[in-house]
Formats: C-alpha cells, structure tokens, sequence
C-alpha cells in the first residue's frame, strides 16, 4: 500500500532557513600564540564586537574561547552586555591553537538549539597549525552556518613552538 501511495517528505538541504523565535550566535575567538602578534588580539576583539551587531532582540549569544582546549566565556543567553564584557575582558594565551576543539565547542553550544538559526562568528588569524594533521571525519553540522572573519595581516611566519626541552651539558649548563 506504501509503496503505490508513493509518500513523500519534503527535505530542505542546506542552510534552515530563518525563523521567528531569532537566532543563535557563537563567537569564536582563537586565543592561540599567534593571535598575540603587534596589533592581531585588538583588531579579533573588535571583530568579536562587530560580530554583536548582527544580534537583534531574541537573539541568544555566547562566546567560546580556544587554543589548546576551550572557555565558555560567556553561555548561550540573551544577555549581549554578558557577551560582550566576556570579549572585551579575554586575553590571548602561550597555547598552540587548535581549530577542530573550538568549532566543536561552538557545535555543541549550539546542539541544543531548536527551530532557529545558528551562527558560528569564527574569529581568527586562521594559522595551518591550528588545522589537524590527519582527516577527522568531522565537520560543522550543516544546519550552523560558519561566519569566518580574517585578522592579522599574514605576514609572519606560519609557524609555532610544539614543546622545549632542556638538557644538561655541563655542571651548571642547560641547553634549551
């Protein structure tokens, strides 16, 4: 009987569409090594700011922290001003970024999200150390839309220091 009724769903692929209970956005902000370049950290915290003036009233917005691991700075509320205090208080650290545990982070703020649309403002100096060195099979849901927004102005080195080990050699010498 199914099978001559022939049903049907409609599928949407791509991006859901917008809907009225607003729009949920992550700011994602590389606090890696790099990003504390002559002038990289200012110009990504006022691209975090620029990014609060795509939140319209019943927007809900939060704002996730990386380089090695992650820091919910601010939870997915409606509360810009807690948004906002969050990036204007962060600060960069000594870490080696990692790309793949921010977006996951910024995923699954907005796992829980329903019948709205979702942002990732994803704020980087985007360095190809922070990118895995091996396919990870995962990726961005396709129902969050990815926001890149470039800082820095590239020219320095793609490069940054994995470990340090000192060793001895001589009585009092260490060698880094």
């Amino acid at each position: 009987v199914w099978a001559f009724a022939r049903p049907f769903q409609e599928v949407l692929l791509g991006i859901e569409t917008a809907s009225k209970d607003g729009t949920h956005h992550v700011i994602l902000l590389d606090a890696s090594l790099s990003m504390g370049a002559d002038g990289v950290w200012e110009a990504a915290k006022r691209q975090a700011l620029n990014a609060l003036d795509d939140v319209k009233p019943g927007d809900w917005v939060g704002v996730v922290r990386f380089a090695q691991g992650t820091l919910i700075d601010a939870p997915l509320s409606d509360d810009v001003v807690l948004a906002q205090q969050a990036i204007e208080n962060a600060n960069w650290t000594w870490e080696k970024g990692n790309h793949l545990v921010g977006l996951q982070a910024a995923a699954d703020m907005l796992q829980g999200a329903q019948d709205v649309q979702r942002v990732v403002h994803f704020v980087s100096d985007f360095q190809a150390t922070g990118l895995p060195n091996q396919e990870t099979g995962w990726a961005l849901p396709g129902h969050m839309r990815l926001h890149p927004v470039v800082v820095g102005n590239g020219d320095w080195n793609n490069v940054s220091v994995d470990a340090l080990a000192l060793r001895p050699v001589g009585q009092q010498i260490l060698q880094l």
